[in-house]
C-alpha cells in the first residue's frame, strides 16, 4: 500500500498503467475494508480509463489502450459499485451497477451471436452478467425494490446454470446458484412469504450439497439459520447482502487458492489459504461469543 501511495506522484512509474495502479490501490483499501479510500481509488481509475477512451474517440485510427477496454471498464465499475455500497450510498451504487450491466449485456449479446459453437467466451460473458445482476439485486433489496431484486436474483441464477452447461466440467457455479436462491429467499422473507422462503432455502442447500460444500461451512450455517427462521415464521429484517459479503470473500479466496495450486504457485496458495483461515477463525470466535451472550 505504501508503495502505491509513493507511486501516485511519479509519472515515469505510472504512465499508461495509471488506471491499474489506482485499481490495485483500491483493492488494497478494500481488503483492509477502508471503503472511503477504496471508493476514491476506484473513482480515480475510472476517470483515467474514460479519459483514455475519449482520446481514442478523437483519433479514430488509434487503438484502445490496454486496460481501458469494455471488460476492464466493467470490472472497475463493479469494484466501484461494491465500495459505494459499503459506504451506504445505495442510490449511487445502483446507478454504477446499471452502467456496468449495460456493458455486460452488450458483451453477452455479441458472444451469443458469434459464429461457431458457443464456448468459453459465452460462458464468461454469462458469468460476468450474472455477477453484476446479483450485486445490483443486493442493492435493490436494500433500497426496498423487492420485485426488481427478485427478478435480478432469478436471472443471475439462470445465467449461472446456462454458463455451466457450456463448460466441459459442470457444476462450478453451484455455489453462485445457491447464493442467488438465498437472495430470492431473502426477498420472500421480507415480503412475509415464509413458505416460499423455505422452498428456496432448501433448494439452495441441495445445490451446495451437490457441489460438495461441507456441512460445517459458514454459508451452510447461515442458510440453515435462515431456514429455521422461515420455518418458525420469524421475519428477517436483514438482507442476504448483510451476511453474504464476508462469505463471498472467503469463497473467492478458496477459488484463488485452487487456481494457484493448479499453476504451481504453492507459496501463493499457502498465503491465500492462511488468510482465508484467519477470516474464518475470527468469524467463528464472534459466533461463539454471541452464543455465550445468548446463554
Amino acid at each position: 500500500l505504501t508503495a502505491f501511495e509513493q507511486a501516485k506522484g511519479d509519472n515515469t512509474i505510472l504512465n499508461a498503467d495509471t488506471a491499474q495502479v489506482w485499481k490495485n490501490l483500491g483493492e488494497c483499501h478494500s481488503r483492509r475494508r477502508v471503503w472511503e479510500n477504496a471508493h476514491f481509488a476506484y473513482t480515480s481509475a475510472l476517470e483515467v480509463q474514460r479519459d483514455a477512451r475519449r482520446q481514442c474517440d478523437r483519433a479514430p485510427k488509434s487503438q484502445i489502450p490496454k486496460g481501458c477496454d469494455d471488460t476492464s471498464l466493467g470490472d472497475t465499475l463493479m469494484r466501484l459499485g461494491k465500495a459505494t455500497k459499503e459506504t451506504l450510498r445505495y442510490d449511487d451504487a445502483n446507478m454504477i451497477y446499471k452502467e456496468a450491466m449495460l456493458i455486460y449485456r452488450v458483451q453477452h449479446k455479441v458472444a451469443k451471436q458469434a459464429k461457431g459453437p458457443p464456448g468459453q467466451r459465452l460462458a464468461d460473458a454469462k458469468d460476468r452478467l450474472a455477477h453484476c445482476l446479483y450485486c445490483k439485486a443486493e442493492v435493490q433489496e436494500i433500497r426496498g425494490s423487492y420485485d426488481d431484486a427478485a427478478k435480478m436474483y432469478s436471472e443471475a441464477f439462470q445465467l449461472r446454470l446456462s454458463s455451466d452447461a457450456l463448460r466441459e466440467q459442470n457444476r462450478i457455479n453451484m455455489v453462485h446458484c445457491a447464493m442467488a436462491l438465498v437472495g430470492i429467499g431473502s426477498i420472500h422473507m421480507r415480503k412475509g412469504e415464509t413458505d416460499d422462503a423455505c422452498v428456496v432455502y432448501k433448494e439452495s442447500l441441495a445445490y451446495l450439497d451437490a457441489h460438495g460444500v461441507p456441512e460445517d461451512h459458514e454459508i451452510v450455517f447461515v442458510i440453515k439459520r435462515r431456514l429455521v427462521q422461515a420455518e418458525r415464521g420469524i421475519l428477517s429484517s436483514n438482507s442476504w447482502s448483510d451476511e453474504s459479503d464476508e462469505m463471498d470473500r472467503t469463497l473467492e479466496m478458496d477459488a484463488k487458492c485452487e487456481e494457484q495450486v493448479e499453476t504451481g504457485d504453492y507459496e501463493g496458495a499457502i498465503q491465500t489459504l492462511t488468510s482465508a483461515l484467519g477470516i474464518r477463525r475470527r468469524r467463528l470466535t464472534k459466533r461463539q461469543k454471541r452464543g455465550r451472550v445468548g446463554d
